[in-house]
């Protein structure tokens, strides 16, 4: 028995070192070569040599009609586009314009953000891109996402070894080609469950929230670190950038007023806005827009395809126009 434990005692760290080994360098290779393909989908359209472009999360790809804007502009259809993707972010864009350095460096690009960008609590698939994960060691990947984000995790490296086996993406295909990217969706808010939904979202009134935006707030990580980094790093090579937060649904917002969601979305905000200071980046923040109506969104953070193209009004008037502000 003394001879086994004693077996036991030298074998089983080599075992550990050798299982490490054998999982670590395979991660770490893929981590080192991967290139985020998230808006493969949407990448036909840089090859129209637009003038304008749309990028960021869904608040952009749902909110922002290029054919609204260039009738506006007096441009031509394809002098426009959208190339934002639901839970995008600047850092998506880094690949894009290392492979269309010339249409970047000529066209004005309107990047709209949203809170879950810097907050390292917020580690669901849908609110912490690939790109983002890219950018971190490996040991920051797992001291970020597991255990307890383990399908986060999962799914970046699937999406790694799809590159290296060739497999191609589902939805690598021409999104949304009559509309030059953008995605319009219909119908109005349930105003009345509003209330119920704020209160769910901000679970005994003990700062914490189940919103997968805000959960387990924290807007001075890593999630801010690589935000500005990226900010930083595409802002030169663009012929003009331009960041945005949009806008929320009036009835929300006043249901959330006296709770932690409204004090991380100011935070948010407020923080954003120094990073663009710092670093010379126009920014405009859309939260409260006095012209928005509670018939102008689907749900609390996005505008239905109506409220989409009176908001594409607004903002080709505020970034791209001379003409004052448009009024209802």
């Amino acid at each position: 028995m003394h001879l086994y434990k004693k077996w036991v005692t030298k074998t089983l760290p080599l075992v550990a070192v050798f299982i490490a080994i054998s999982t670590l360098v395979p991660l770490y290779l893929l981590n080192m070569n991967f290139r985020d393909d998230s808006l493969c989908g949407k990448e036909y359209l840089l090859g129209k040599n637009p003038k304008i472009i749309f990028a960021g999360d869904s608040r952009a790809e749902r909110q922002l009609n290029p054919l609204v804007a260039s009738r506006l502009l007096h441009l031509d259809k394809d002098d426009v586009v959208n190339i934002a993707v639901t839970a995008g972010d600047p850092l998506m864009l880094e690949g894009l314009i290392d492979r269309y350095p010339e249409v970047f460096s000529k066209a004005t690009v309107i990047l709209s953000l949203s809170a879950n960008l810097i907050n390292d609590g917020a580690k669901g698939r849908k609110y912490f891109s690939t790109a983002m994960i890219a950018k971190l060691t490996v040991f920051e990947q797992i001291s970020m996402l597991l255990p307890f984000h383990f399908r986060t995790w999962k799914n970046y490296y699937r999406s790694a070894l799809y590159q290296v086996l060739g497999i191609q993406r589902d939805d690598c295909n021409n999104e949304y080609a009559e509309t030059n990217g953008f995605y319009p969706v219909s119908g109005e808010i349930d105003v009345e469950a509003l209330n119920g939904t704020a209160v769910n979202a901000d679970t005994a009134g003990n700062n914490k929230t189940n919103h997968p935006w805000y959960m387990e707030y924290n807007s001075s990580g890593r999630k801010a670190q690589l935000l500005r980094q990226s900010l930083q790093a595409i802002a030169p090579r663009i012929g003009k950038l331009i960041v945005f937060t949009g806008p929320f649904n009036p009835s929300y917002l006043r249901s959330i007023s006296n709770s932690p969601l409204y004090e991380y979305e100011m935070d948010f905000e407020t923080k954003l806005a120094a990073m663009c200071r710092e670093l010379h980046i126009p920014f405009r923040k859309f939260t409260e827009h006095p012209l928005l109506r509670d018939q102008n969104f689907y749900d609390s953070a996005h505008l239905n395809a109506a409220g989409a193209d009176l908001f594409t009004e607004f903002v080709t008037r505020e970034f791209l126009d001379s003409r004052k502000p448009a009024t209802q």
